[in-house]
């Protein structure tokens, strides 16, 4: 799958197709790896779980033990380069010009 904005293509391998998983070697680089990390280290947070009834909620529950780090791709230039490379491997392209288009944070 071609990437213009890493400037390669990537290869895509399925893992398993139940449940369907999908592997792409070199998707980050050793250094975007570890600009992600240093980036992500400072919002590490217990990971909440989120409850719906009438509103949603999100709480911490006692069984949910993870940690989760939100990086706000309006805020963060490594979250917004991933979630350019995602849309064009899903061949989406730049989710921003598709406005139904839900996307959250990078997590």
């Amino acid at each position: 799958v071609p990437s213009p904005s890493a400037n390669k293509t990537f290869q895509v391998r399925v893992a398993s197709t139940e449940p369907r998983v999908l592997t792409v070697d070199g998707f980050l680089s050793p250094s975007e790896c570890e600009v992600l990390i240093n980036r992500a280290r400072d919002h590490v947070e217990r990971s909440l779980v989120s409850a719906e009834g009438k509103t949603i909620t999100n709480k911490h529950e006692e069984s949910r033990t993870s940690s989760t780090a939100w990086l706000d791709y309006h805020k963060n230039t490594m979250a917004k380069t991933l979630r350019v490379r995602v849309g064009e491997l899903v061949g989406i392209g730049d989710f921003d010009e598709y406005p139904h288009v839900i996307t959250e944070d990078l997590q």
